[in-house]
């Protein structure tokens, strides 16, 4: 187990479609995830797994995977990591 000074890891799970996917898709699919996420059975489900749901607006996911592929970026090239 080793720390990495300024770096947090955790973990979260969305959903993503295809780029240029058409804009009223994509909030069809926001507005079905935010009724099953609403569900008090998929909260005690998660639950059992460790797992919380909270829900993001679609911006919200958007600037989550924006921030992190830039923070795991920094750490890739000051650690002189090569992806193979």
């Amino acid at each position: 187990h080793e720390t990495v000074p300024g770096y947090t890891v955790t973990s979260w799970f969305g959903v993503v479609t295809p780029k240029g996917t058409p804009q009223p898709i994509v909030e069809r699919l926001y507005q079905a995830f935010r009724v099953i996420l609403k569900d008090p059975s998929m909260h005690k489900a998660a639950e059992a797994q460790g797992l919380t749901l909270t829900g993001s607006t679609i911006a919200e996911i958007a600037t989550q995977v924006r921030e992190d592929y830039a923070r795991w970026t920094r750490l890739v090239d000051k650690g002189g990591i090569q992806v193979k």
